[in-house]
């Protein structure tokens, strides 16, 4: 199976899980059993990889991306990525059964599972990817889902809005400095690849053959940069705060994200980039210095937490501190005791994560100081928490065993600052066995509170945990046939892995520890209460953040709300820098702005009068005191606009003119007509008269607009009449248009040779309309109805108020008559724009305006309710995720065949049937496909903006609306 696959897989689960008949047709239990099976079955295809492998050292396959630019998208399969690929499917595998049980309603488990099934995907993505870029875009998508996921509540609690910010703050402003890192060593492998050609290197496997990457110049530079983004992901302190912060997610989040994945990703990529790296001690001091004080302060906040997900998250600072460290030892000594703890800490940091959740589940709470007793109303959990605590703990022989032994072996051997190198582990430790005792007799033992109602869970949420602690129990007895091997293909170096090695210094420290930890235990509550810092991290995040909005408001003062005070300064402040600049007499020396021969033919007296029109137009919009006149005479100079790119020989071009002109003015119309007219007469009197009766204001208005108009027209004559020659690339894009089945070059462009652009323009005009959407709806929640503006009589009000609530006022025989007519005839003529456009104007962008045009007939003459009940099968977010469902795999496919994203492929030929379809001038091609998927994103954008400002503005709730961006519409 090629390893594209792999990372695809989770992403597929995704998108099947988002759809309305996977969600009617299969129930929680069955969605828990598809989506933990599809895991597993990733789990068993690497486990059958590693013989693989073990024989080539290094699996890399790569599909063509953009050939013309040398990027592909490479994937790498190796022993780290083998053994981070098995973590994020085998406990992706427990969690998402955990998950299925964990969740009451099977709505929010199908979101939740939505998101974290994408996750899992961005993670596999991150770890088996072969391309510098192609790793920073899976390390974004980590970030954005995991922002989802912690704020899954953020709709109920404050806490988890702040929790998903935060994290989102903190790992983006990491991840801003890791591309520029990742961009500098990219830049030097290709400098030392190839000296003096400026070259790019983004293969892993190249960049990690430089054996002399650590002595380039701009080694102390990017090194940093890359540090700081894996410092930020993987919560090194001083960034370690927003962990914590993160504990607001649903628990399976928190035991997949925050124990096994997101916060190892960083680890992952220091670990991935050391071979190249190590031997410069800028970078091995970096991380050994800021691993041993994340691993002090981790444990110092640990023990001071009263939440359960709270000590579990600062104890996983503090491993991860540990496991940084280790990578940061010189000679990549740390390396085989960095993979066993990472083994370990995923194994009993994800149960007790479980844990924790299982008794929020039952218990209501996961304040330690209101949980005791709790071993006889639950034995199997008890079990389970003293097997994964101990080995937290480090207790012989379990797999924590283990991985405190080679990590005290590890550091004991490091020569500088050894003492206070193994001062701090060992305290560490200490503290840390200290947490994992209190996980066990402040929850577990004890008597249990009268006031606790525990219910008991359903039997299968143990599964995933008792397993994962099992796995800590015999995992130890187990390192030569399972772990040892795996080890052996990602440690470059020869090295022993016992269970036991023996009463030597190592095992007495370990022992020590324990003792040190049980006898902490005993005065617990004093040490917690002498423990107190000046100052923690999310103190100084919040004061950050104070000064930003600070910031903001400050500039803000300087802004007047109104736009052509912006539109003065911008234009103004161009055209005084182009006057002083002398730049207009020196492009002017030696030429001629206007061209000799004057003569006039029959087309320039076209475009002469068209561009009259145009100026006319725009004058009546100054001069015209009605609202609806001014919005119909703006649309006019988009339509004289238009005709002339028609007379230009661009009848594509000047379809879309035409098409969103008149979408434009359409929308304009419907929102004046929410506007109550009392007020529109306010601001035009206002506007005219002035607010003391004079005019200043408009005689002020008027000069500086002909004065920036002047400037602004005189500078664009002199830049088109001296710009440079360049050699046009018009010629090419003619001559091979043929080559995609097309006649129309302008279609092509868009459906091919820039079909990624176009890919990027449909999600950012997805964007867009939820954009509109959200702010539209957030200024409406407000339970008011008509509202009296001020100024206005009670008369006024009134007449204002029917106009608005008179929503059928357009509704007449002959209206509804022409809306009934122009929606089927509209969806004809996009049929045929799409099936026809590679032959003549229109495409799928023009079918899809088209439609939403006469859906917005429909709003205007009907009204909202009556269209919506009249046309129920128009639901704008179904079209919108249909769309880029479409396009994305349209995109995609062609690389499977070795065409490159966004490749063209005719369907047509390849299923035999191209003479009978070319019979019907039509070719079933990936354009054609293309086409469609952007005429009904277009058609479900525009149908997002129609509906959010068709909405009644007297509606008291946003229901229709706000269901839009969930998805429910």
């Amino acid at each position: 199976m090629p390893l594209a696959f792999i990372a695809a897989a989770p992403f597929c689960l995704a998108l099947l899980l988002t759809l309305p008949q996977t969600r009617a047709q299969l129930s929680k239990t069955a969605q828990t059993l598809l989506s933990s099976a599809l895991m597993a079955g990733l789990f068993a295809w690497l486990v059958s990889s590693f013989p693989l492998v073990q024989a080539e050292g290094a699996v890399i396959q790569s599909l063509e991306w953009m050939p013309a630019l040398g990027i592909s998208l490479s994937f790498y399969l190796d022993g780290l990525s083998l053994l981070f690929g098995l973590i994020i499917t085998g406990i992706g595998a427990l969690i998402f059964f955990f998950a299925g049980y964990y969740f009451d309603d099977a709505a929010e488990y199908n979101r939740f599972m939505v998101w974290l099934a994408g996750f899992a995907g961005a993670m596999l993505a991150l770890v088996l990817s072969g391309n510098l870029l192609m790793l920073f875009i899976a390390w974004e998508l980590t970030s954005v889902t995991s922002f989802l996921l912690i704020g899954f509540k953020g709709a109920k609690e404050k806490s988890a809005r702040a929790g998903a910010f935060k994290a989102l703050f903190v790992t983006s402003g990491g991840a801003l400095a890791l591309i520029i890192g990742l961009v500098m060593l990219g830049a030097a492998a290709g400098q030392l690849i190839a000296p003096g050609t400026g070259g790019f290197v983004a293969e892993l496997d190249v960049v990690l053959g430089l054996e002399s990457l650590h002595e380039h110049v701009w080694f102390p530079l990017f090194s940093f940069l890359i540090l700081l983004g894996c410092f930020t992901k993987s919560a090194q302190f001083p960034f370690h705060f927003w962990l914590p912060g993160a504990m607001s997610a649903p628990t399976p989040a928190s035991a997949y994200l925050h124990s096994a994945t997101m916060v190892k990703a960083g680890i992952y990529l220091v670990a991935r980039l050391s071979p190249a790296m190590y031997k410069n001690e800028l970078w091995t001091n970096a991380l050994l210095s800021i691993g041993l004080l994340t691993m002090l302060v981790g444990a110092v906040f640990a023990i001071r937490q009263t939440d359960l997900k709270g000590l579990l998250a600062y104890a996983t600072v503090s491993k991860l501190g540990a496991i940084m460290a280790l990578l940061g030892l010189p000679g990549q000594a740390g390396l085989k005791a960095a993979l066993v703890g990472i083994i370990a800490h995923a194994l009993y940091k994800s149960a007790l994560f479980m844990v924790a959740g299982t008794i929020d589940h039952v218990a209501h709470t996961r304040q330690i100081s209101r949980l005791s007793g709790l071993r006889k109303e639950l034995p199997a959990l008890f079990w389970v928490t003293v097997i994964s605590a101990l080995s937290m703990a480090g207790m012989p022989f379990l797999m924590g065993f283990v991985a405190k032994e080679t990590l005290l072996d590890a550091l004991l051997h490091y020569s500088p600052w050894a003492e206070l190198v193994m001062l701090v582990t060992l305290a560490s430790a200490a503290l840390t066995a200290l947490a994992a005792y209190m996980l066990i007799g402040d929850v577990f033992l004890g008597r249990r509170r009268s006031e606790l109602q525990i219910h008991l869970p359903p039997s299968p949420i143990y599964y995933g945990p008792a397993l994962l602690a099992f796995c800590s129990l015999v995992m130890g007895f187990l390192l030569e046939p399972l772990v040892i091997p795996l080890l052996r293909l990602a440690v470059p170096k020869s090295f022993v892995l016992p269970l036991f090695a023996g009463f030597n210094e190592v095992f007495w420290m370990s022992m020590g520890v324990l003792v040190a930890g049980a006898l902490l235990y005993r005065v617990r509550k004093p040490l917690i209460q002498r423990i107190s810092l000046p100052v923690s991290g999310d103190a100084v995040f919040d004061e950050l953040i104070r000064y930003i909005d600070w910031a903001g408001s400050a500039l803000l003062s300087f802004q007047s709300g109104y736009v052509r005070y912006y539109l003065v300064w911008i234009l103004g402040s161009v055209s005084l820098m182009l006057i002083a600049s002398g730049i207009l007499p020196a492009m002017t020396a030696g030429q001629t702005l206007f061209p000799q021969d004057l003569s006039v033919t029959a087309t320039d007296l076209a475009k002469i009068f068209m561009l009259a029109l145009a100026v006319a137009a725009a004058a009546l919009t100054v001069v015209l005191r009605e609202h609806v006149k001014a919005a119909i005479a703006y649309g006019v100079i988009g339509y004289a606009i238009g005709v002339i790119f028609l007379i230009n020989h661009a009848p594509d071009v000047a379809l879309v003119q035409l098409l969103v002109e008149t979408m434009a003015t359409v929308l304009v119309i419907i929102m004046l007509g929410q506007i109550r007219p009392g007020a529109r007469l306010k601001v035009i009197r206002n506007l005219w008269d002035g607010r003391h009766d004079n005019h200043v204001g408009l005689l002020r208005d008027l000069g500086i607009s002909i004065v920036i108009g002047l400037a602004v027209f005189v500078f664009s004559l002199i830049a088109l009449q001296n710009r440079p020659e360049r050699r046009s690339i018009a010629q090419w894009h003619l001559e091979n248009t043929s080559l995609v089945n097309s006649e129309d070059a302008v279609g092509a462009i868009v459906a091919d040779f820039r079909g990624t652009d176009t890919l990027l323009e449909i999600a950012v005009f997805t964007t867009a309309a939820l954009g509109v959407l959200t702010l539209l709806a957030s200024g409406r929640a407000d339970g008011s109805s008509v509202k009296k503006a001020p100024g206005d009589s009670p008369e006024q009000a009134a007449q204002a108020g029917e106009a608005i609530q008179d929503a059928t006022s357009l509704s007449t025989p002959f209206t509804r008559l022409v809306t009934n007519f122009v929606l089927p005839v509209a969806i004809l003529i996009g049929i045929a724009q799409i099936l026809y456009g590679g032959a003549g104007p229109g495409d799928g962008f023009t079918a899809g305006v088209t439609i939403g045009l006469a859906v917005s007939l429909w709003y205007v003459v009907l009204g909202y309710d009556e269209a919506r009940r009249q046309l129920p099968w128009f639901r704008p977010a179904h079209f919108v995720r249909l769309g880029l469902v479409i396009g994305i795999v349209n995109a995609l496919f062609p690389i499977l065949l070795g065409k490159g994203f966004t490749g063209h492929v005719q369907f047509d030929k390849a299923l035999g049937i191209y003479d009978l379809v070319s019979a019907f001038g039509l070719h079933i091609t990936s354009s054609l496909i293309f086409e469609i998927a952007i005429a009904v994103t277009v058609m479900g954008g525009l149908g997002l903006i129609i509906e959010a400002i068709a909405y009644p503005q007297s509606r008291a709730t946003v229901d229709e609306g706000l269901s839009a961006v969930g998805g429910k519409s």
